[in-house]
């Protein structure tokens, strides 16, 4: 499979077949997709990994506490509630990234662009071993009660949570804009 057909192909995975990761493959994945990354950017990186049913079921609570405490998440149903924890426990594995935060501006663009460097190379090398993932970074996770639940300090930021397993549906794809779209010459913009 060419890089150019795994980029075309990947998408964000939502349906997961009801079967494990292993721990080795995840950890081969982190050391193939750290390859291209600055070395020092990612000593300002964090990974927190679930894959045992405690670890993700105590996880999915942490989200669904989160949301729950947002004004949003206070009108949702109950039973959608317990649908969104159950879809969360379920998910084969849950992977929560987090970044150094930096008084300088410029640090913190440089640790957070790193680090989405290093999950798109992870979500790339994944797809070629039939892993998909969804890379989750709603307003919801981004609460203080969640931070301190998964010993996120106050000069940490989180980047985002991804769920991930082996695929069992890919979805269609969508029509996307082509980059050619967005192309401005300077100095005509």
């Amino acid at each position: 499979m060419s890089v150019e057909s795994i980029i075309k192909e990947r998408r964000s995975i939502r349906k997961f077949a009801d079967q494990a990761v292993p721990d080795h493959l995840m950890q081969e994945l982190f050391n193939r997709a750290a390859v291209s990354c600055d070395p020092q950017m990612l000593q300002s990186m964090r990974l927190i990994i679930a894959l045992q049913n405690e670890s993700k079921n105590r996880l999915s609570h942490y989200m669904l506490d989160s949301f729950t405490a947002t004004r949003m998440g206070k009108l949702i149903p109950r039973s959608v509630k317990e649908t969104m924890a159950k879809f969360f426990s379920e998910v084969p594995g849950l992977l929560v990234i987090v970044v150094d935060d930096h008084d300088s501006q410029q640090q913190k663009d440089m640790h957070y662009a790193n680090a989405c460097f290093f999950l798109q190379n992870l979500q790339l090398l994944a797809w070629e071993k039939g892993i998909g993932m969804f890379w989750r970074s709603d307003e919801m996770l981004y609460t203080k009660p969640f931070f301190e639940q998964l010993g996120i300090s106050d000069r940490e930021r989180l980047v985002g949570i991804l769920l991930f397993g082996f695929i069992e549906k890919t979805p269609r794809p969508r029509k996307r804009t082509p980059a050619s779209k967005k192309w401005l010459h300077w100095p005509q913009i």
